[in-house]
């Protein structure tokens, strides 16, 4: 019997050989993860900090080591392992391994599946995810095991490696370009464009295989993670944490030089003190309020966040910028506030807590620097989580109200001497509630209760019912979480006395919405038209020794963009905008404040409604059932009694109104040439944090 040949594959693997072999195995995958990373971040959630290639080091730098120490491990395990009947397939298993573990990772990044409580969909995509890496991982094996040849790495295999890292780095610098418009976006230009990218991929892999036969590959890897590592340390601890904007403001004469907008979720009308004497004390807004004008009857144009500040950004109603769904962004047609102040020389800042107000809304349009959290401006990427991680002072993503706070005092430290416009939202007392033990109520929770309340979809699918006994314990719970939010406004205060520009300084306090506690059987916000939802607290504090009263004007929230604009001297075109300033009011010039009727639309739960207040008159009508309701709010301040159910000359009056901003609202989203509503995708991550506060099912 003819005796057959081995296999080439079952020369040995000597152990440096396979050591070598598993680094630079590594190595190639710890790089091209590290840049593939970064591509589906940018794809996903367009990061405003990778506007600059040097911000783009700070996650690589954590990415990178954090692959390696993945990987590294593993495959010198396998490296190792004794017994010559693994030795003489070290090679092959470490390749094998390499294209599963590479497959996976870059299907999960891709996909977006890094989540600890991952939703069934990205659970099935996961597995599929596993099944295939493996398949890939077993025909890999058996591919290698057939043509692995001498006992060394072949140069094939080398020249993958040193190509994967460098064509991953190139394709990264090509979609960073083109997606954020330093590339030709169409014609001949783009055709060129993505010619010079297909050569210049091509190349980087030829190149890659001229050098593999005449480098340590592992080396070569080695030092260029090294590199990218020590380069984005170096900018973290010498603070380059990406792009800082700040124009030369120094010499400037403006009538208002530092603007402050301070906005506190959630908080309803009532319950601050300064406005309702029998609600529990609020020391610090109280005292803003003393020197300051406070609108008793402001309105806000929507019962929740995202159209309601789209509105006060915009100077326009929930029906002319569109935004009425989570998805939903501010037409590109429309300036905001941040832009027109950006471009009169201001500082633009915003610092705070909101998930809706994503920079994929819109809203961040303008802001020189935007800290809104979730801070996404490294975006969603694994670097950029650790980077959150490593350095929560600098990179969390999700900051609780202390945090903001030392955020803003810190960033009003540092800008004290420029002409700035800043935004500071604050999210408590939005749900769920749970106090800090100091700011939690004295007595004990009733019965079936606790120190933290988070029911709000249970009780809104009529799953859960809060007994009468327990109800006054929620709205303690929400009390609790406002004090702690009113000290930390004291702070913010006390720091621009402080800083000695508190005189001189334009502050406008102002909220989104209410917060229902059972006043009409229902709970939270987003559902309803009634006050404790659209009444909001609004107060403005002039500069120098301005107005100190309490004006009863009927007034809109939407009304802060132009009144803004006139403070700052920004000029704007007559009849781009739906409300009228509050100047006038406020000691400015101009003529006599005229009282017009308040429109707010567009809720978040059951059908669409819309309703309009004028004078003492609310009217709220479905546009579903046509349904109505009409209510007296001088004699039936808790809108009890609907006087729709009988014709009355006030009723006809209230749909002629409601028309009449209807009819407003259509001509200028006719001027602004906005046909329909722009969508911004959720990604699973959003889906889930609107899960957990209690938004969607």
């Amino acid at each position: 019997m003819v005796e057959q040949p081995k296999p080439p594959s079952l020369n040995p693997l000597p152990a440096r050989e396979a050591v070598r072999l598993a680094a630079a195995s590594s190595l190639s995958l710890a790089l091209s993860l590290g840049f593939c990373d970064l591509i589906a971040s940018i794809l996903r959630d367009h990061p405003r900090a990778f506007q600059s290639l040097a911000a783009v080091l700070l996650p690589l730098s954590m990415s990178i080591p954090a692959f390696v120490l993945l990987f590294l491990p593993i495959f010198l395990l396998v490296a190792l392992l004794p017994g010559r009947a693994l030795q003489v397939r070290k090679g092959p298993i470490l390749m094998a391994l390499a294209t599963s573990l590479g497959t996976c990772l870059v299907l999960i990044l891709y996909f977006n599946l890094v989540n600890p409580h991952p939703t069934a969909m990205q659970f099935r995509l996961l597995t599929l995810t596993a099944f295939l890496a493996l398949a890939l991982g077993v025909l890999r094996y058996f591919m290698l095991r057939r043509s692995w040849e001498g006992p060394g790495v072949p140069a094939e295999i080398t020249a993958t490696l040193l190509s994967l890292p460098l064509i991953m780095g190139i394709g990264f610098l090509f979609i960073r370009a083109q997606n954020f418009r330093t590339a030709p976006g169409s014609g001949s230009r783009a055709l060129l464009w993505n010619l010079i990218a297909v050569a210049t991929l091509a190349a980087g892999g030829l190149v890659s295989i001229f050098l593999s036969r005449r480098i340590h590959v592992e080396r070569w890897l080695g030092a260029a993670a090294a590199l990218l590592i020590v380069s984005g340390l170096a900018s973290i601890l010498l603070g380059g944490a990406g792009p800082k904007a700040s124009p030369d403001s120094g010499g400037k004469s403006r009538a208002v030089r530092r603007i402050l907008f301070l906005s506190i979720d959630t908080l309803r009308a009532d319950a601050v003190s300064a406005l309702n004497p029998s609600a529990p004390p609020t020391p610090n807004l109280d005292s803003l309020a003393a020197d300051s004008v406070v609108f008793t009857r402001a309105y806000s144009p929507a019962p929740w966040t995202l159209p309601t500040f789209s509105t006060m950004m915009t100077g326009v109603t929930p029906l002319v910028h569109g935004v009425r769904k989570f998805e939903d962004r501010i037409p590109q047609a429309l300036p905001t506030l941040a832009e027109r102040m950006s471009q009169a020389g201001y500082l633009t800042a915003a610092i705070g807590d909101q998930l809706f107000l994503h920079p994929q809304h819109g809203i961040s349009r303008g802001f020189q620097s935007y800290e809104l959290s979730p801070r996404d401006e490294y975006g969603g990427s694994v670097g950029s989580r650790i980077l959150g991680w490593a350095f929560p002072a600098r990179f969390k993503r999700a900051l609780d109200t202390t945090e903001i706070t030392d955020l803003a005092v810190s960033w009003l430290k540092q800008h004290a001497h420029d002409d700035f416009f800043l935004w500071l939202h604050y999210f408590k007392p939005h749900g769920p509630y749970e106090p800090l033990p100091q700011y939690r109520p004295k007595e004990d929770p009733p019965a079936g209760m606790g120190y933290k309340f988070s029911s709000d979809n249970a009780i809104r699918a009529g799953s859960l019912v809060i007994t009468a006994e327990q109800r006054p314990w929620v709205r303690e719970l929400y009390e609790g979480e406002l004090r702690y939010v009113d000290d930390n406004v004291g702070r913010v205060l006390a720091e621009l006395k402080r800083l000695g520009i508190y005189d001189d300084m334009l502050i406008v306090f102002v909220s989104d919405h209410g917060e229902e506690f059972w006043d009409h059987d229902a709970r939270a916000h987003g559902h309803t038209f009634y006050d404790e939802l659209l009444r909001v607290p609004l107060i403005i504090k002039l500069p120098g020794a301005g107005l100190r009263e309490k004006r009863g004007e009927l007034v809109c929230t939407g009304s802060l963009f132009p009144t803004l604009l006139d403070f700052a001297a920004i000029p704007r075109e007559d009849g781009s905008i739906s409300y009228a300033p509050l100047t006038p009011l406020l000691g400015g010039a101009g003529a006599p404040y005229q009282e017009v009727p308040v429109l707010s639309a567009v809720p978040l739960y059951f059908e669409d409604r819309e309703s309009i207040v004028l004078g003492d008159t609310k009217y709220i009508v479905s546009l579903v059932t046509n349904r109505e309701q009409l209510y007296d709010l001088k004699n039936d301040p808790r809108e009890q009694r609907n006087l729709a159910t009988e014709p009355s000359d006030t009723l006809l009056q209230a749909r002629q109104a409601l028309e009449a901003a209807r009819q407003s609202s259509d001509t200028l989203r006719k001027r602004y040439g906005i046909r329909e509503e722009a969508a911004a995708p959720l990604s699973p991550e959003t889906l889930e944090q609107l899960r957990s506060l209690g938004y969607v099912r």
